[in-house]
């Protein structure tokens, strides 16, 4: 398990997020965990928000245990429907309650092992050792679908409550905001990590009307649309690279250069240091 702390510069008495982030052995899919407060009336457990549950190393077992342990419930968005990004769904739901929104194209595809990439999930890693090939043979589920709990077109717009150790005395709380993001897949989307200054949270998770004007952008986890240290991948079944330069490569050219970039692959960075991988 590693752990990055992304620092609120412009919020009063704020400290870092403290972001638990586990990576799927071999392809290195990275799964992120933030801490929230609690939406129930239990204090003494709280929310959590996860992108992208992917299979998580066998040493991470008991550390992902132990957080969702601690939770109430966990929100959770995918980038898009490959294998390695939504493994660990199913995993996810035996420890802690959740609640899994993805598109009605993105869910149609988790459930099916072809669409998804599960059948085929062993050709990214014949490149791999022997060793690292018999991990995955025994590990990967080659039959593998999972649901989505609510279907939402367009934008989605969830606003939970303030991270772990973050209360500010404004009241100010998280919000995530999708953006289409297609090229990689055709289910492709990034997802906006933004810090509201609208007010205390909702008594509960789900669509909120709060914009992104009102908030400060924090970080944006993009999936495979940017990795770190490798070009977009476009060749895949739906993807396309005319489409990723004509509809996601704007959007990413777009983001501040001191933005920090959560990718599918690889550690974080700010984008500064990932524009070249933002081009293809």
């Amino acid at each position: 398990m590693l752990h990055y702390e992304l620092t609120i510069s412009d919020i009063k008495h704020a400290k870092n997020i403290d972001i638990s982030i586990f990576s799927m052995p071999v392809l290195d899919s990275r799964m992120y965990i933030i801490p929230c407060y609690s939406i129930e009336t239990n204090l003494n457990k709280h929310e959590l928000l996860i992108i992208d549950p992917c299979l998580w190393d066998e040493d991470d077992e008991n550390a992902v245990r132990k957080i969702c342990s601690e939770a109430d419930h966990a929100t959770v968005l995918v980038t898009h429907s490959h294998y390695d990004h939504i493994a660990g769904v199913n995993k996810l739901r035996e420890l802690v309650p959740i609640t899994l929104y993805a598109t009605d194209l993105c869910d149609r595809k988790m459930q099916d092992s072809h669409k998804n990439l599960a059948a085929y999930s062993m050709a990214l890693v014949m490149d791999k050792t022997e060793e690292r090939q018999e991990y995955c043979q025994r590990c990967f589920d080659f039959d593998y679908g999972c649901k989505a709990d609510e279907i939402y077109e367009g934008e989605l717009i969830i606003t939970l409550p303030s991270p772990i150790g973050e209360r500010a005395e404004n009241g100010a709380n998280l919000m995530i905001r999708t953006v289409y993001a297609p090229g990689h897949s055709d289910c492709s989307q990034c997802i906006e990590l933004h810090y509201s200054h609208a007010g205390d949270p909702d008594q509960g998770t789900g669509a909120d009307d709060t914009t992104a004007a009102e908030t400060s952008l924090l970080a944006v986890f993009t999936g495979d649309s940017l990795v770190n240290g490798h070009d977009v991948i476009t060749r895949f079944p739906t993807g396309s690279k005319k489409v990723f330069r004509e509809t996601t490569e704007p959007y990413l050219r777009s983001l501040p250069d001191d933005v920090t970039i959560l990718p599918g692959h690889g550690d974080p960075a700010l984008f500064d240091n990932l524009k070249e991988y933002a081009i293809i």
